[in-house]
Order: structure tokens, then sequence, then C-alpha cells
């Protein structure tokens, strides 16, 4: 299943920037899209910034624009996309 929103057309295993009313959009990898109905959603698996983790544990200084896979996974409607990642 694919999702064609804002011109582009998305697919399991891209990732994508979401709309988030902050500075930064949040950044994520689609996982699973689901048709609900009218509506078309997505099972989405964050990634977070340096500036959202505990670096401590790390024990090396973060690369450029480095993002860090996190272990949850949540539903997200396609149309909270707001770019290709």
């Amino acid at each position: 299943l694919a999702a064609q929103f804002g011109g582009r057309v998305y697919h399991v295993g891209d990732t994508v920037l979401l709309q988030s009313g902050l500075s930064l959009p949040f950044v994520c990898r689609i996982e699973r899209m689901i048709q609900k109905g009218p509506r078309k959603v997505m099972m989405v698996r964050w990634m977070l910034r340096p500036a959202d983790v505990d670096l401590s544990t790390l024990g090396r200084d973060p690369y450029p624009q480095e993002l860090f896979v996190t272990d949850v996974v949540e539903e997200n409607d396609v149309a909270t996309i707001a770019a290709n990642g």
C-alpha cells in the first residue's frame, strides 16, 4: 500500500517529516500503511535528534544530523506528512 500526498508517493520504509507545530518537524520511518474507511493512516517508528536523548550513554559525540531510531511505533494520519526526510 502506498500513499500519495502533496504530489509525492510514500511507501513503507520511507523516512518522512511530520508536521509538529514546533520549529522542527518530527522524523519517522513508515512501518505500515492502513486504509481505515476514507482515511489512510500509517504506523510510524519515531526517530530522535541528539537534543532529544541523553548522550552520556552514547560514549561519543553525535555525528552532524545523526538520528536515533526508537522502539516506539504509533499511528498517524498520512495528512500529517510535511516532507520526505
